[in-house]
């Protein structure tokens, strides 16, 4: 009777223990798989965001060198000359399944361009000029890039001629959008100069300025 008295509490402290220690290492484990799935998502989005600025980077390379051949760059801002990097629709769908509308997105952006610049006459008036997938550029480093870019152009804020469809100066400004699958979108706005525009010499298009729009 002694020897089964003095047993019996040793028997359920290591049950306790054994409880405890189980816990803790099923807590563990699940820190251990959050973790790792943590990282996964922020190498994935990483990934992603990267795909969208060499997209969007892609696209004004495209830009650039398309309109550094238009003989006047009023043709540009006004429609007469067109990308060769144009979509089918205003509405298309990413390889995501998620639909964009291309519409909406420029008057988003000249809504947003006419609230922070309040030139009136003068205001830049931004028109899409090409959109598409990026891999539709046929660059072998683009082939599996699944990101779908957007190019606007307007003119410069410099001329002040009332005239926001008629360029001068042999200025633009272009912003340039990627939007990646899973939703990461990379923009660029940048500023492009020709001293001579239609002289078909890439080498006379100067980048003005260059940024990432966040």
């Amino acid at each position: 009777m002694t020897t089964r008295a003095v047993r019996e509490p040793d028997a359920g402290s290591a049950l306790l223990m054994a409880l405890l220690v189980s816990t803790l290492l099923c807590g563990l484990g699940l820190g251990l798989v959050l973790v790792g799935d943590t990282e996964t998502l922020v190498a994935s989005n990483f990934r992603a965001g990267t795909e969208a600025m060499y997209a969007a980077d892609a696209a004004l390379e495209l830009v650039t060198s398309e309109v550094g051949r238009v003989a006047r760059w009023t043709d540009v801002l006004t429609g007469v000359v067109t990308s060769g990097l144009v979509d089918t629709t205003l509405h298309p769908v990413l390889p995501s399944n998620v639909q964009i509308d291309l519409t909406t997105l420029t008057s988003q952006l000249q809504g947003a361009s006419d609230a922070a610049l309040a030139l009136g006459a003068n205001s830049p008036r931004w028109r899409l000029f090409a959109y598409g997938l990026v891999s539709r550029l046929a660059s072998p480093s683009l082939l599996t890039n699944q990101s779908y870019v957007a190019v606007w152009l307007a003119d410069d804020l410099a001329e002040i001629d009332g005239d926001p469809w008629t360029d001068t100066n042999g200025v633009v400004m272009t912003m340039a959008r990627a939007m990646a699958p899973g939703g990461a979108v990379r923009t660029i706005e940048a500023t492009l100069a020709h001293p001579n525009p239609g002289s078909g010499l890439l080498s006379d298009v100067r980048l003005v300025s260059w940024r990432e729009v966040r």
